[in-house]
This record gives structure tokens, sequence and C-alpha cells, in this order.
């Protein structure tokens, strides 16, 4: 880690193009000579590159995202956050809502992690649509706790789908449900058929 004593170095190359007007006579053939092979020689310029600093990564987040769900049903998604610096730093994450999850849990969270601290984060998400749909946006600012500007951790350029199924057919399960109770009202009705007598009984000598 510090300063790379040079980057290397940019080249760039070109070479002029052939004249395209032909020149009459010998010094008019003498010149067409001298510029076809002016226009052949390929020149080359080399500028040198700055040095780069190289500073330490002194967060990081790393995520686990679901890649399945159904509509309805509990899925997890976790944040784990790491501290590689020698110093404290503070992270605060945040989701961004969509039309397609139900959020259980901190919005905003604000975390302090000693030098080498980790910290673990789990969220709830519930699906309420099915298909391809986005999951929420999770925004990572890490800054150092003892001031300055905060950067980004966690890029949102593309959007993490997960494919969400629906739910078990409700009016298929209705059905199943009443048939099986006309299934059992017609046993109970042929045993109580079984085992009915006479209500009355007169003896006559």
């Amino acid at each position: 880690l510090g300063s790379l004593p040079s980057a290397g170095s940019l080249v760039a190359s070109w070479r002029r193009r052939a004249p395209a007007v032909e020149l009459e006579g010998n010094a008019g053939h003498g010149q067409g000579v001298a510029a076809a092979a002016a226009a052949g020689r390929v020149h080359e310029m080399r500028i040198p590159l700055p040095p780069l600093s190289v500073r330490p990564v002194p967060l990081s987040v790393s995520l686990e995202l679901p890649t399945l769900g159904t509509v309805g049903k509990l899925c997890t998604l976790t944040a784990r956050v790491e501290n590689h610096s020698n110093s404290l730093q503070e992270v605060s994450l945040s989701f961004t809502d969509t039309e397609a999850f139900l959020f259980a849990g901190f919005k905003l969270y604000t975390v302090r992690l000693p030098p080498g601290g980790r910290r673990q984060l789990t969220y709830n998400l519930m699906p309420i649509s099915a298909g391809h749909v986005p999951l929420p946006p999770l925004h990572a600012i890490g800054r150092s706790a003892a001031g300055g500007a905060g950067y980004e951790l966690v890029s949102n350029a593309q959007s993490r789908l997960v494919f969400v199924t629906p739910p078990i057919n409700s009016s298929a399960a209705a059905a199943a449900a009443s048939g099986a109770g006309i299934e059992a009202a017609a046993v109970a009705g042929t045993t109580s058929s079984a085992h009915s007598g006479p209500t009355s009984a007169s003896v006559t000598p």
C-alpha cells in the first residue's frame, strides 16, 4: 500500500494519409515518392503517466440475496459489514420502498464498528407480486467516526432481481376442501341410516 512509482506510459501511434493527387513530371514523381514514404512512416509519441496513490478500503459490505420467493411468504436478505481499517468507522444502511415487497425491520440503521469489527444484519421481505421483480435497493454509506464525507459502499447501478412464484391456488384448495366435506357428510349419513331404528315400540299380548 502507498504510492506506485509509475503507472506506465500512454503510447500514441499515427500515420499520415497518402496524397490523393498525383504530380506530373520527374520532379513531381520524386515528390510523390517522398510523400508516399512519409505517409507510410509510423509516428509514435510516449507520454508517461503520473504515479498512483493506493489506499486500503476501510469498509466492505457483502450481500446474501434471495433468488426465489413465493407471494405471501417471508424471504431474508443478509448484509455483512466489516471494518478493515485501524480506526472506528460508521455505516448507515437504508432501504428504498418498492411496490413488489413488504419490508419488516429498520429502514434506516446506523452502526459503528471498531477496527476489525464485523456486523451481520438480516432483513425480512415479503413478496406481494409474482414474476421477476426487483429487490428493494440497499444504500450503504460509510464514513469515519471522527467525521468526514460519506461514500457509497453498494452499487445500485443494476437492479437485483428475484423470481417470485404465485401462491397456492386458493380456488383449487377451496374446491378440494369442499369435496372432502361433502364426502364426509355422505359417509356420516350412511352410518346414521345403518344404525337408525324405530323411535317407539309397543308390545301387544
